[in-house]
């Protein structure tokens, strides 16, 4: 989130806590998020689902004309140098989560289209965008380091990530490998 703020140039904001009920289990202290927007320059509180006026897009770090692309609600998403084609994101931000069994204090969040609907991490490590934004764990992600994003549901190893840098390429939740794409933008 460091990153994300940075970014944007915005000076971190206090917003509701995450706790865990049991280990695995992310429940929100309240119903709000803190929503980033860049038209103002400041970061706002909101209710969940409002949307803020500005939206981004979600590219390879290294490779920055590169970003993410939604293929429609349930489906893979790959990355594109088409800018038409470019997912529109917002970043709805939960101050501290602590994902795993440790107790150390992560920001969390989730990256929301501008239909309302969250890249979620599913199953075979496959990410999608999932219909509705909910705050669930497969919709949480975690900045472990500057452009680093891990799922909050597959802590234990799965990075946000591509296999390579050609346009069609999927993006995925996993350990990373040789050859990875693993440091991501929110421009």
């Amino acid at each position: 989130m460091r990153a994300i703020r940075k970014i944007l140039g915005l000076k971190p904001q206090k917003a509701p806590r995450a706790r865990f009920t049991r280990p695995g289990t992310l429940t929100i202290a309240a119903g709000v998020f803190l929503l980033l927007t860049a038209t103002t320059g400041t970061a706002s509180a909101s209710a969940a689902g409002v949307q803020p006026a500005t939206s981004y897009h979600m590219c390879l770090k290294y490779a920055s004309s590169l970003c993410m692309e939604a293929n429609g609600v349930g489906k893979q998403v790959t990355i594109t140098p088409y800018s038409n084609d470019y997912m529109d994101v917002r970043v709805a931000v939960e101050e501290t989560c602590y994902p795993g069994s440790g107790g150390t204090g992560y920001t969390c969040f989730e990256f929301e289209d501008g239909s309302g609907n969250c890249l979620s991490a599913a199953s075979n490590q496959v990410v999608v965008v999932a219909k509705g934004c909910n705050f669930y764990e497969s919709e949480a992600w975690v900045e472990t380091s500057p452009y680093e994003y891990k799922s909050f549901l597959f802590w234990s190893s799965d990075i946000l990530l591509t296999r390579g840098d050609v346009n069609g390429d999927n993006v995925w939740h996993s350990p990373t490998a040789s050859g990875d794409f693993a440091r991501w933008t929110v421009d």
